[in-house]
């Protein structure tokens, strides 16, 4: 078997009203007609994984679709000198994703089952972006809480503080006014009910300080990248000195940016995200290493659908598996492009059975949703 083909699809994944995302989802045919489905999306940059893909389409025509690691290790050797990390590594998880899906789907199996076999039947799932569109008000905010809980899930994300300038301090009253919109939801979902709170790298090192340890009378089950994710001594000074668990990972590409974040036990939780580490192996290299310093991993996910079930095949997976993230509310065709849609269900999705990554591509419907990229409006 060898590759005949690829083709990139970008499909409008917009959300947060005029942010624009895209998915970025890549096809690999092949000459005994199995067709395996990828995504590398990233935001913002959609166009540049695009471009990179396009750019290693040569490469890939004539290649044994079987051979992933020697594919995958030989690329990222050739681009060593240009992409490391960032687009090029999420054009090389995709890549990575759809031959893996060739290979499942060729011995007519999980990709799970090409892995080691699953840890579990069902994946625990936690909602975010479930604040979509709404006002930055506490009945808001409490409102759409218990309407994600009343929805089956144990444990919501939200991020109060979007909108800042990244690395800056917060004042006073932006920090109050964060800290009432956890305390509502606090007080809308009860005791029991998990809250993680994205701080999105956003903060000074004394904010962050100050932040963690008053954000920490909500019971948080982690804050996430209260600094910026550059500095690793900075996290895990952080970690050290204060009692609230502290998550990061997601802006990290392979098993080499985590190793230092690991090995330096800076965070309570790793959030690989499989279309930015290097794809679904890389991504249990990862989790393997974590396992040793008894890290569980809660991998980051606000993807599109075929990432999504990428994940899923991996997180199934793993003995330090926590859990997985899950876009509350996404563009309604996210569950058209795939085939069956992915559903949760009073928290958790349950494992398909399906060969490869368990899902088929919808191209005609993907391409009836293009996307429109744009900056973020702040850094």
């Amino acid at each position: 078997m060898v590759i005949t083909d690829m083709k990139v699809f970008m499909v409008d994944g917009s959300y947060q009203g005029t942010i624009g995302r895209s998915f970025v989802i890549v096809t690999l045919e092949t000459d005994e007609g199995i067709t395996g489905i990828g995504e590398g999306t990233t935001w913002p940059g959609g166009e540049i994984v695009k471009s990179a893909l396009e750019y290693l389409k040569s490469y890939l025509v004539g290649k044994d679709p079987f051979r992933i690691e020697e594919l995958w290790s030989d690329l990222y050797n050739r681009m060593n000198h240009s992409g490391m990390t960032g687009f090029f590594v999420c054009a090389l998880s995709g890549i990575e994703m759809a031959m893996w899906d060739i290979v499942g789907k060729t011995l007519n199996t999980p990709v799970y089952n090409l892995l080691g076999g699953r840890c579990r039947d069902r994946i625990p799932v936690y909602a975010n972006y479930w604040y979509k569109d709404i006002p930055d008000e506490e009945e808001a905010y409490q409102e759409k809480a218990l309407e994600v809980k009343e929805a089956g899930y144990n444990m919501l994300k939200m991020c109060p503080f979007f909108g800042y300038q990244r690395g800056m301090p917060l004042t006073t009253p932006e920090m109050k006014k964060a800290l009432s919109l956890v305390e509502a939801v606090r007080d809308a979902v009860g005791p029991d009910f998990g809250i993680a709170i994205e701080c999105a790298a956003l903060f000074d090192s004394n904010t962050a300080a100050k932040g963690v340890e008053l954000l920490g009378q909500y019971d948080p089950v982690w804050l996430e990248e209260p600094v910026p994710p550059e500095n690793v001594d900075v996290m895990a000074r952080l970690r050290a000195q204060l009692q609230v668990p502290i998550a990061s990972g997601e802006r990290l590409y392979t098993r080499h940016g985590f190793r230092e974040l690991i090995e330096k036990q800076a965070v309570n939780f790793i959030q690989p995200d499989v279309a930015r580490t290097g794809g679904i192996l890389e991504t249990k290299k990862i989790a393997s290493m974590a396992e040793i310093h008894y890290v569980p991993v809660t991998p980051h996910n606000p993807n599109g659908p075929v990432c999504t079930a990428a994940t899923l095949q991996v997180a199934a997976t793993l003995p330090n598996l926590y859990n997985v993230e899950f876009l509350y509310l996404d563009e309604p065709w996210r569950d058209a492009i795939i085939s069956p849609p992915i559903t949760v269900k009073n928290g958790y999705i349950e494992l398909s059975d399906l060969p490869g990554l368990g899902i088929e591509f919808n191209e005609k419907e993907a391409m009836a949703h293009p996307a429109i990229e744009t900056l973020p409006l702040k850094a």
